[in-house]
């Protein structure tokens, strides 16, 4: 919710940009954009779950818009470690509050290969760009109007 408010205080054409928080899961249908971000969000999805998640992604923006998900890439002595990683491959991370409380967290570290094999089967020139910035993968993918491409 912070993050949001401190975005909706910048300025904006009118009408063009609208904050909100969904469940991309439960999303309403029949609503379609120009353009989705996702911060943080792919790390959490579990890995069985991410055709799924990209085919409603994908449904969700008019074809010729713009998917951007960013995320973090795991890098050794700067993230908590991985604790567990499941049958089918997700990894998790061991997380305290300060209450004393811990709690397994989903965090999966997708590699560069791994993200342009989820994000089209074959190689395309007219999709986006996958980048990895000091730690953090980015790509901006454009959809197809037949899914997941």
């Amino acid at each position: 919710e912070e993050m949001l408010a401190r975005a909706a205080q910048r300025i904006y054409p009118p009408g063009k940009v609208r904050f909100g928080r969904e469940n991309f899961f439960q999303f309403p249908e029949g609503k379609q954009y120009e353009a989705l971000f996702g911060g943080f969000i792919w790390s959490h999805i579990l890995l069985q779950e991410l055709d799924h998640f990209l085919g409603i992604l994908n449904s969700l923006v008019l074809p010729g818009g713009t998917i951007a998900l960013m995320d973090n890439h795991y890098v050794a002595g700067s993230n908590l470690p991985i604790s567990y990683t499941d049958a089918q491959g997700n990894t998790y991370q061991s997380r305290s509050l300060a209450d004393g409380s811990s709690f397994q967290v989903l965090k999966n570290f997708p590699s560069e290969a791994f993200l342009r094999q989820s994000l089209w089967h074959e190689p395309r020139s007219d999709h986006g760009k996958i980048r990895n910035h000091a730690g953090r993968t980015a790509n901006a993918h454009r959809p197809s109007s037949h899914g997941v491409s």
